[in-house]
């Protein structure tokens, strides 16, 4: 792997190829050796593109993810992330099998207070992600966010 791969082009690199659904098990896999070894520069966005990626081209790379999750934590980046690539991100790791409790705690820590900012799709990927991760104490909250929208939408239900 070259060396002039930096983490804004490989994300961007491997977010496109999943999004055209290209498969490039070779790359993927030479991306996630590189990654893993500059993951240091990996800020938020690079994070996020990286992990949807890799779980929507269904590219099994755990030794990437379990990199992903401690720099994001150790590094303290959780609370930088977006609505939307901190969403992502959570789901995306769902979708990969990830499994740290602790781990999707810290994402919902940094969630719960600002889910008037998650759009609806945002929300949903959440509500999907904290289900699959089995981060079952954290839908409730989830649910009376999404209970709330509904009733200041639909403030009479029965004259709509």
């Amino acid at each position: 792997m070259s060396r002039e791969w930096q983490p804004d082009d490989m994300a961007k690199m491997v977010w496109g190829f999943a999004k055209m659904n290209h498969k490039a098990p070779d790359m993927f896999d030479a991306f996630a050796n590189e990654a893993v070894r500059k993951m240091a520069g990996y800020e938020p966005c690079q994070l996020s593109l990286t992990a949807w990626g890799y779980a929507t081209a269904e590219h099994k790379a755990p030794t990437l993810f379990k990199a992903m999750a401690v720099h994001a934590q150790a590094r303290r980046l959780l609370p930088r992330f977006t609505p939307h690539e901190l969403a992502d991100f959570c789901w995306a790791f769902a979708k990969s099998g990830y499994e740290s409790p602790a781990f999707y705690e810290a994402i919902a820590a940094v969630a719960e207070p600002r889910y008037a900012q998650y759009d609806a799709e945002d929300l949903s990927n959440l509500m999907w992600a904290y289900a699959a991760a089995g981060c079952i104490l954290r839908i409730p909250a989830l649910a009376a966010e999404l209970t709330a929208r509904d009733a200041r939408a639909n403030p009479n239900p029965a004259e709509a």
